[in-house]
């Protein structure tokens, strides 16, 4: 009896991290690495999704959907970047609970001291057998560092998601249907905003992040625009490389300035 207990909760748990997972946007500070610089990382993160009421037809008549909610597991994420110019860098992701893969950007477009300010634009897409789509958005990062250790980064985000799950039988019963189809909708309009808490070492860091977005969602064709609240904490861990060559680079680009100085 134990044995088929452990067995029904390790399949409840792989049909959660299989079914995918909300990826956070914003798991990334405004900090931008240096040319020559690479790190690459590792994310786990959790999400907890609540839709609002809305209306099914189901081919008799519209009937009232009540609100619901479910709480999904993301499968660990694999992210590498690298600084291409001083304050630019580019990367991405993959996750394997979708599976999902994301490339983006980052400007750094303020550094004054303890403060940074950044725009991090991305593409994501899910090629899924249950639900494919894709997103972009354009998150605005700040960081503030309050040791050369700690600090702390917010931001916001907005964008566009879009989704096409398989069909859906004009005939079936709300009930019927995953929580991961009422989460997802077709997708639409997205926003919302994040804050995390930085601890960066020599070579390694750790970055706990907590998140909420805001989406629009719809079922295809057969119920109402309803809104979806998505909770998301994400642990990202990962380390830094090259960054003696970025220093060499940087000290030979300051040495050609004083010698080439008017």
């Amino acid at each position: 009896m134990a044995r088929r207990v452990v067995a029904l909760l390790i399949i409840g748990l792989c049909a959660l991290v299989l079914s995918g997972c909300p990826s956070a946007g914003l798991y990334r500070s405004a900090r931008t690495l240096e040319p020559h610089e690479t790190d690459l990382g590792l994310n786990i993160d959790a999400s907890r999704a609540a839709w609002a009421a809305t209306s099914w037809y189901d081919g008799t008549g519209s009937k009232p959907k009540a609100a619901g909610n479910a709480m999904f597991l993301g499968g660990p994420e694999i992210h590498g970047h690298r600084g291409i110019v001083l304050d630019v860098e580019a990367g991405g992701r993959i996750s394997f609970g979708g599976p999902y893969f994301e490339i983006d950007g980052k400007y750094r477009f303020l550094h004054r001291d303890q403060l940074h300010l950044a725009v991090a634009p991305l593409a994501g897409w899910t090629p899924g057998y249950a639900l494919r789509g894709g997103r972009i958005a354009l998150p605005v990062l700040a960081s503030w560092d309050f040791t050369e250790n700690w600090g702390i980064s917010a931001g916001v985000q907005g964008g566009y998601r879009w989704a096409n799950p398989n069909p859906i039988s004009i005939h079936a019963q709300p009930g019927d249907i995953d929580n991961l189809r009422w989460a997802s909708g077709t997708g639409g309009w997205n926003y919302g905003g994040g804050l995390s808490v930085d601890w960066r070492g020599e070579r390694f860091y750790v970055r706990p992040t907590v998140e909420l977005v805001h989406s629009t969602s719809q079922p295809p064709g057969i119920g109402a625009e309803y809104g979806v609240n998505t909770w998301t904490v994400t642990l990202s861990a990962g380390w830094t490389f090259g960054r003696e060559i970025a220093a060499l680079d940087k000290n030979a680009k300051d040495l050609d300035k004083l010698l080439h100085a008017p």
